[in-house]
């Protein structure tokens, strides 16, 4: 599942997108879930730094990830 943390800006000061991950965390931690992807942080394969500070400001830890195609 994906939800699309768009928001209008008169919203910001209920920071919608942080309440959401808070209730994906504490639901994921109850059932014992050990990983929550948060997706990638790039567009077009470059770093999309201003979302990964975001990622980062709510606890998330940095990883690599891989996308791998079969050749036929």
């Amino acid at each position: 599942v994906n939800f699309h943390p768009a928001h209008p800006h008169d919203y910001d000061h209920l920071s919608p997108v942080v309440l959401l991950l808070e209730g994906m965390s504490l639901y994921a931690r109850e059932k014992g879930y050990r990983l929550l992807d948060l997706g990638t942080s790039a567009v077009e394969g470059k770093p999309n730094f201003g979302l990964l500070n975001f990622k980062m400001g709510v606890g998330a830890t940095v990883t690599s990830k891989f996308t791998l195609v079969r050749r036929w």
